[in-house]
């Protein structure tokens, strides 16, 4: 009888204990420091754009909302959440996308945007000169056979091997190791991913690496693929095969790909929200919950035209309708250590087109 009453008025004092922490906002807060995507209350209420700073509100009346998005929340939020007023099903979402693709190849880029203010989110982000012509000449069959990439199991396990050896000499980009970082982190051991835009296999070499069960190379340039455990889905027979890829991948992972979208470099067609058509696409064939190692370039809010955007506050939270931002690496983050970003440093600085750093950031498919 003793113990018995001990123990429920240790019950009693601990219920005490942790309302009297909630109360007083030490628990919370301890969770805030811990999250990548908090930071302070005062920080959030404002946002650096091409016009200077100015307060969330008036980016929600004049951009997100014009956008069609609504704001969720935007107290302590690194990112402000925001959900599309009309979200509209897989279907309508890759019809939307196939109506634009129908428009054909842009093979000789305009050098001017237009509708400008699509563009430049209504002059709150800004527009820099970065001319590039990268499109494929599909008749040419120098570039062809340059096109169609062999991807030989031989080459995939020597670099695995090297990766597990402590080589990465296989990177293309010096923020590469970031993707190694956040897989490993998040435990994709057994999983099944798509990888978005790939011109050579090294995201699938560290996906393996870290255990995944099978990769899915998604692209518009053919790569004849010798591996067991590595696919290729042409980027318009994803489209047209819908039915089979929605809501079927554990995670999907894209690097420097999403921020060309829609911007005519490499021949794809002119469209201001191709890069948000994008990230939809990758929503739908996620599973409920899956994961999205989203990475491109950061900075200032900035169109690059035609060679790429940059992201900040206003264009990530536009890209992150839908998904949960769980975590955030860079390539200096060592394993279990994700990396805490800065608005001054990271989201806030007028970066030149020339310099792009990449970030990880790690988001979740939430709601339907």
């Amino acid at each position: 009888m003793g113990i018995g009453w001990l123990k429920f008025v240790l019950v009693i004092l601990f219920c005490i204990f942790q309302y009297w922490l909630f109360s007083n906002n030490i628990w919370s807060t301890h969770i805030e420091k811990m999250m990548p995507s908090k930071i302070d209350r005062e920080a959030a209420k404002q946002i650096k754009t091409a016009k200077g700073m100015v307060s969330i509100k008036e980016v929600e009346a004049n951009v997100w909302e014009p956008f069609g998005y609504s704001l969720v929340s935007s107290s302590s939020q690194l990112i402000p959440v925001l959900k599309k007023k009309d979200p509209g099903t897989c279907e309508q979402i890759f019809d939307g996308w196939q109506k634009i693709s129908d428009n054909g190849l842009t093979l000789n880029p305009p050098e001017n945007l237009e509708p400008r203010d699509k563009f430049s989110l209504n002059s709150y982000a800004r527009i820099m000169p970065c001319y590039m012509k990268t499109v494929f000449k599909n008749d040419d069959d120098s570039v062809k056979k340059k096109s169609d990439a062999t991807w030989s199991k031989a080459e995939i396990d020597k670099e695995i091997a090297d990766g597990r050896a402590g080589k990465f000499n296989f990177f293309p980009y010096k923020d590469s190791m970031s993707v190694y970082h956040a897989t490993k982190y998040h435990n994709i051991v057994g999983k099944v991913g798509a990888v978005i835009g790939s011109l050579t296999p090294w995201v699938e070499v560290l996906c393996l690496m870290n255990g995944a069960k099978h990769l899915f190379t998604v692209d518009y340039q053919k790569a004849d693929i010798g591996h067991p455990n590595v696919s290729f889905i042409h980027a318009l027979e994803l489209v047209k095969g819908r039915d089979i890829y929605v809501d079927t991948f554990d995670f999907v992972v894209s690097y420097s790909s999403i921020e060309h979208s829609g911007l005519g470099r490499y021949g794809d067609p002119i469209d201001p929200i191709g890069d948000l058509r994008e990230m939809e696409k990758v929503r739908c064939i996620l599973k409920a919950g899956g994961l999205f190692f989203f990475t491109v370039p950061h900075g200032l809010d900035t169109t690059g035209f035609n060679c790429h955007r940059s992201y900040g506050r206003i264009r990530l939270a536009m890209m992150f309708a839908g998904f949960e931002l769980i975590n955030v690496f860079n390539h200096q983050s060592g394993e279990g250590k994700p990396y805490e970003v800065s608005l001054e440093t990271d989201l806030y600085k007028e970066r030149e087109p020339n310099d792009y750093p990449h970030l990880v950031w790690v988001l979740r498919k939430v709601g339907d």
